[in-house]
């Protein structure tokens, strides 16, 4: 038994900084790509079912795949199919869409090839399917080129930092500008 629970005071600095570490946890638990990643697919009660063949799929086959498809292959399926049912719904209510192609991290300060194809794979598809898109990569690679002390991305969890805000915000509305023009 924890006979020392009497002495403890709630207004220590010790409880205080608990207090922090866990906001802090709960802050990277919720901004977490992984922690995202592994909450989803326990909605989809998968990963029990991964656990239990994790022996008998290929190496390289994850969550949602089919059988033969690499992980690229299926992000880019996931990622069609949610614009499919976006520029339906724009179809249906007479708007135009617009996807914004932001790229990651890797992509920008490196050469990620997983990355390259997943994003030539995306462009590909919205050429093919004539929908309006910006490709945002030339922005952020000219940024990371002419500013490298101020970083596009949040380095705690990869999301745009204030500059990568303003350079979708740049990126887009010249977009819009030359859209309205010829419309």
């Amino acid at each position: 038994s924890d006979n020392m629970r009497e002495n403890v005071n709630p207004e220590a600095s010790f409880s205080k900084s608990r207090d922090i570490k866990n906001k802090i946890k709960l802050f990277f638990r919720n901004h977490s790509t992984a922690w995202r990643f592994m909450l989803r697919m326990k909605s989809r009660n998968s990963v029990l079912a991964y656990f239990k063949n994790i022996n008998k799929k290929e190496p390289n086959q994850e969550f949602g795949q089919r059988e033969g498809q690499t992980e690229i292959e299926a992000q880019t399926d996931r990622s069609t199919s949610l614009i499919k049912n976006f520029q339906k719904l724009a179809n249906e209510n007479s708007v135009d869409l617009v996807v914004a192609v932001l790229p990651p991290f890797g992509q920008v300060f490196g050469k990620d090839e997983n990355t390259d194809e997943l994003h030539r794979g995306l462009l590909s598809f919205l050429k093919k399917e004539q929908i309006n898109h910006v490709d945002l990569l030339p922005y952020f690679k000219e940024w990371a080129k002419l500013n490298p002390g101020e970083p596009p991305y949040l380095i705690t969890d990869g999301h745009p930092s204030k500059y990568g805000q303003q350079i979708i915000a740049d990126g887009v509305s010249n977009y819009l500008i030359n859209f309205i023009k010829k419309h």
